[in-house]
């Protein structure tokens, strides 16, 4: 049954062009939305530039340049912000629903991601339905530009007659081998599902998402390939939910696809006892409903830092954590603090750092944690959480969330580089070939 919420407000039919070139050097051509709502025209020099991301190996950075008409376009520069360009046309994305690459959320983001050799780089694109009545929404699915070949290719879409309910496709995260990628897929109704997809012998239009009951899963992370496993190993978050009005329970869980292996699970941390194991004084009346976010691996694959809260969307009062994957045992790592202040967007440095971001006033602290010592030292401050590390931590980029006005007719890169101060050696990864 189709959900009324998903009916959507147009009736102009749709053609959908697709056309990508062969490799000769021209960009692909962009994906038709006749049946979006027109806004104002955009004008010329106005304009954002979202999501930033750094390749693996801190030459290039990709982002996305958002314009008033609610189209997005593909870009890439180099690390000085010098040699920007467009890769792929401005779309329509998602006109229904707000592309979300801050990291001041309770859930996983929009985001593009580049592969481990950087030769690719997944994003996602406009994917229609229609019902039986007629009616349309506007859902996503994923694609990866071939920076290469200079073409696009389709990752992992919806079949022609999709009988889900998860219409949005979004964060893609590549296996350290770039053999398989996860995503989160989303319906209109807040459900949520974590997919594995293997690239190789497997269709884009046939993804499968891993049984989930309940609905409610997201922050799939890979384990680094140079931890000593031979299998690819993910780790996710998951809520379980009874009964409408009971709190829920919060998981966090393992799983090796490609294999026979269960998904098991590593911790499970119910509502009731959330002021018994984080030791954090709460409101007697207050509603606790725990949840993890932001799951990384640790680089020598033994714990997963993640944040802890007891109010998803109240970031002041997000803590980080350290998971044991062997034995469970749960530690905080951030210091005990007043309502006032939280700790958001965990990343490991080095076995024994931890850089963070804490919310202060609409900017952003950037700080390193030492395990031992539970010591915190900033290191500088960011206007905004859409942001992304160097993959030696020794910068951050980071979007501004102003608009630049119609003076600014150039075309510059309007993207911020905090230099961190911080190093660590990185390991090289590269791609087998899946999209070759």
């Amino acid at each position: 049954m189709k959900p009324m919420a998903t009916k959507a407000r147009f009736s102009v039919i749709l053609c959908v062009i697709c056309s990508f070139t062969t490799g000769c050097g021209r960009r692909p051509r962009a994906a038709a939305t006749a049946d979006v709502p027109e806004l104002s025209p955009h004008k010329r020099g106005v304009y954002r530039d979202i999501n930033p991301r750094f390749s693996h190996d801190g030459r290039r950075i990709a982002f996305l340049r958002s314009t008033p008409d609610r189209k997005l376009q593909l870009w890439t520069a180099n690390l000085d912000l010098t040699g920007s360009g467009s890769v792929m046309p401005a779309e329509v994305v998602s006109p229904d629903r707000q592309y979300g690459s801050d990291l001041a959320r309770y859930s996983s983001p929009d985001t593009i991601a580049w592969s481990p050799s950087d030769r690719f780089i997944a994003f996602e694109r406009a994917d229609w339905f229609t019902f039986e009545d007629g009616d349309r929404i506007a859902g996503t699915c994923l694609w990866a530009y071939d920076t290469k070949r200079h073409r696009a290719v389709k990752l992992i879409g919806h079949p022609p007659h999709y009988p889900g309910n998860l219409y949005y496709f979004h964060n893609p995260q590549w296996s350290p081998d770039g053999k398989f990628i996860a995503f989160t897929g989303d319906g209109v109704n807040g459900q949520k599902r974590i997919f594995v997809h293997p690239l190789l012998h497997q269709s884009d239009n046939n993804p499968t998402p891993r049984f989930d009951y309940f609905d409610d899963s997201d922050w799939a992370a890979w384990k680094p390939e140079h931890a000593g496993c031979d299998a690819h190993v993910l780790t996710l978050r998951q809520a379980i939910l009874r009964e409408p009005f009971t709190p829920t329970t919060e998981t966090m869980r393992i799983m090796s696809p490609g294999t026979i292996q269960p998904c098991a699970q590593i911790v499970r941390l119910p509502a009731k006892t959330f002021t018994e194991t984080t030791g954090r004084l709460l409101n007697a009346h207050e509603r606790i409903t725990p949840r993890f976010g932001f799951l990384s691996w640790s680089p020598d694959g033994a714990k997963v830092v993640c944040t802890l809260t007891p109010s998803a969307r109240e970031f002041n009062r997000y803590e980080i954590w350290i998971v044991g994957i062997v034995d469970a045992k749960m530690t905080r790592v951030s210091p005990v603090l007043p309502l006032s202040a939280g700790y958001i967007a965990p990343v490991w440095i080095d076995d024994e750092h931890i850089g963070a971001l804490s919310p202060h006033g609409n900017r952003f602290d950037v700080v390193v944690l030492t395990l031992s010592t539970q010591e915190v030292r900033q290191i500088g401050t960011i206007g905004s959480s859409d942001c992304d590390w160097s993959q030696d931590r020794s910068k951050i980029v980071w979007a501004d969330c102003r608009a630049n006005d119609e003076s600014d007719l150039s075309g510059s890169v309007h993207v911020n580089i905090l230099n961190t101060g911080v190093r660590v050696s990185t390991h090289a990864t590269k791609d087998n070939g899946a999209l070759e």
